[in-house]
């Protein structure tokens, strides 16, 4: 009677795991998904420009640190704002950097000022770089942060203080994006040259870029519908396998460098050359072409079978310790 007992509580708990794998998990997305929560705004209808520490104009970057923070490339208030995890409607932004306060959004060529900043991104020691456009550098800013912080360093410009636009190896024009690839090295997406370039860590302030993607030399910056060309690269990803992805804003395309290529996979973070085609210790990554995902669909299926099969454990040790239980019952001896 309790064997058969167990075997019904199994069967119902397998019974409600297999509803359970048709219904929405936190990780699975719909189309038309409705939002569940709104910052800069004080409800989903609203939609007002301001400089304050709960508004916002213009976001443009999303960075998450290794804390789970979200931080926000504010572009037209000329400043980055972090909000701090748990997240909710509204939320005040704990802290400001490329301004001295909340309510100003001054234009500074600076240490301590921004002008557009556009693409965010942290590197493996949680220091935070900023593409600073219309100043047309990367600035990095060390942790732990604080309101009004100074830049640690400078990559595009010679000093925090110049903001001149170049086609060199050593300056940007109009960078747009920002990514660290899995050596740690810097990519940057310099839009209005045209190209992208790779930084060798460790950095250092008015660095030489290492390799060119979309040129040929680092002089040139001519527009191309190519495999080897770009108009204006606004963002860059990799993959899990190391490769680059690039999206190619005026060529309303997306492109992918794979780091078995001569060309991605050229830098050694201890000698580059524009010229070289060996392979980088640095990327030596899987050359996977293709970006590993899962579905909604595909996990609610992993979902689905682990639970079962947890459930079925279950009802073998229940059935098993019941028939320890049978065979252990005493006897009933009748009365004399």
């Amino acid at each position: 009677m309790l064997r058969l007992k167990s075997m019904r509580i199994g069967l119902l708990g397998l019974l409600f795991v297999y509803l359970l794998g048709f219904m929405p998990h936190a990780f699975a997305f719909s189309t038309g998904e409705t939002a569940s929560l709104v910052i800069g705004q004080s409800n989903f209808t609203s939609n007002a420009v301001a400089v304050t520490s709960t508004g916002l104009n213009l976001p443009a970057g999303l960075a998450f640190d290794h804390g789970g923070n979200l931080w926000v490339a504010d572009t037209w208030n000329n400043r980055v704002l972090e909000y701090a995890a748990p997240f909710s409607t509204g939320e005040t932004a704990s802290l400001v950097i490329g301004q001295s306060s909340f309510t100003s959004n001054a234009v500074a060529v600076t240490s301590t000022g921004l002008n557009g900043p556009r693409a965010l991104a942290f590197d493996s020691g949680g220091n935070l770089w900023a593409a600073d456009e219309s100043d047309n550098r990367v600035l990095e800013y060390a942790a732990p942060f604080s309101t009004g912080e100074t830049a640690s360093l400078v990559i595009g410009q010679s000093n925090f203080t110049s903001q001149r636009w170049a086609t060199t190896s050593t300056a940007l024009d109009s960078p747009f994006g920002l990514a660290f690839d899995h050596g740690g090295n810097l990519w940057v997406a310099d839009e209005a040259n045209n190209r992208v370039l790779e930084y060798a860590a460790p950095f250092s302030t008015g660095e030489t870029a290492s390799l060119v993607i979309g040129q040929s030399s680092f002089t040139s910056n001519a527009v191309a519908v190519t495999s080897t060309g770009f108009a204006g690269p606004a963002d860059l990803a990799f993959d899990s396998g190391g490769n680059l992805w690039a999206a190619d804003q005026y060529n309303h395309r997306i492109l992918e460098y794979a780091t078995s290529s001569s060309t991605s996979s050229s830098s050694s973070s201890s000698s580059h050359t524009s010229s070289s085609s060996s392979s980088s210790s640095s990327h030596a990554s899987s050359s996977s072409s293709s970006v590993s995902t899962t579905s909604p669909r595909v996990g609610s299926w992993i979902y689905l079978g682990t639970a079962a099969a947890v459930v079925v454990v279950i009802i073998i040790v229940a059935a098993y310790y019941t028939t320890i239980r049978g065979r252990s019952k005493p006897s009933a001896t009748p009365p004399p």
